[in-house]
């Protein structure tokens, strides 16, 4: 979970959620929403020693930057396997400049793409999705 300018925002189903409060409720991030730009690349690596977002990053979005940031995913990939190797080889890089990546280039552009999932997602209330009266979702 990242906060920034009073959000907070969420890497679910390969796609950023927003909410107002830490507990929700989370919704898909509208056409007219800007990232922060730190957050247009995808969730930031593991920057600083801190074990359980690295196996959290790991295990969720590794995948997903082999197949959208495939150079970077070369340069660290042997990195990854082990948590000391990573503490010891790419956070002494990232150091002092955490959201330095070289030569990436930002998936997501302003605004925000909008991917349709299967229904709203709901994480502890329901969320009820509002249907803006002039903008009718593909019928």
């Amino acid at each position: 979970m990242y906060a920034y300018d009073n959000y907070y925002y969420d890497w679910t189903g390969n796609g950023w959620l927003y909410s107002t409060d830490y507990y929700g409720p989370w919704y898909l991030l509208p056409a007219t929403s800007f990232l922060p730009l730190p957050l247009e690349y995808g969730p930031p690596p593991p920057t600083y020693p801190y074990q359980p977002y690295f196996f959290w990053w790991r295990s969720r979005v590794a995948p997903w930057y082999q197949v959208h940031h495939p150079h970077w995913w070369f340069r660290h990939h042997a990195d990854m396997a082990h948590y000391r190797i990573w503490r010891s080889r790419v956070i002494p890089l990232y150091r002092g400049r955490p959201f330095y990546r070289g030569p990436m280039h930002p998936v997501f552009h302003h605004p925000y793409p909008v991917r349709r999932i299967a229904g709203p997602v709901m994480r502890g209330r329901v969320i009820h999705p509002v249907v803006h009266p002039i903008f009718r979702p593909g019928f």
